[in-house]
């Protein structure tokens, strides 16, 4: 019987895993591992919302078997800098604060459904992925760098800071 059942359980989805896309598992995921979830209906909603928006992007046509920590980051990328549409510079996410959190959300429980229980990808690979929130990296060691660097106190100025805050609070 337990043979059976194992024959059963590999045979009724992993034969057809090969084929699927990030946007097919994403319908997957929003039925088999979102819906039954005890999240609220506002989460629920925008999750859902989520992963509708997702399906459109370019990296949903990719198998899910053939997703690399680097394909997850530059699509990540992407979205932090505004650029993932579907067209050249045309921005569909708003790179901001609360869609950043909301899609990292969703692709990390993705990510980790296709690890188990449906066994499509090794490990999450959403663990990996760097936030970026800027495209211009800092350059501490330029020419105009010491321009930034803020003017500090003396240790004679500090004693008096710290005497006048004593006093201050001696009140």
């Amino acid at each position: 019987m337990r043979q059976a059942m194992n024959e059963y359980d590999e045979s009724r989805y992993y034969a057809k895993s090969d084929n699927i896309t990030l946007g097919m598992f994403l319908d997957i995921w929003v039925e088999e591992c979102l819906k039954p979830s005890n999240k609220s209906n506002g989460t629920y909603m925008v999750y859902q919302g989520a992963a509708g928006r997702l399906k459109k992007m370019p990296l949903a046509r990719q198998k899910m078997r053939t997703i690399t920590v680097e394909d997850l980051q530059k699509f990540w990328d992407s979205l932090c800098f505004g650029t993932a549409g579907q067209k050249k510079g045309e921005p569909v996410i708003p790179p901001n604060t609360s869609y950043m959190r909301t899609y990292r959300a969703v692709l990390t429980s993705v990510c980790r459904f296709a690890v188990y229980p449906k066994k499509l990808l090794p490990n999450n690979l959403m663990d990996y992925i760097q936030y970026r929130s800027s495209r211009q990296p800092a350059d501490i060691f330029s020419e105009g760098a010491e321009k930034n660097i803020l003017a500090t106190i003396t240790h004679r100025q500090y004693l008096q800071l710290i005497d006048l805050l004593k006093s201050t609070a001696a009140r």
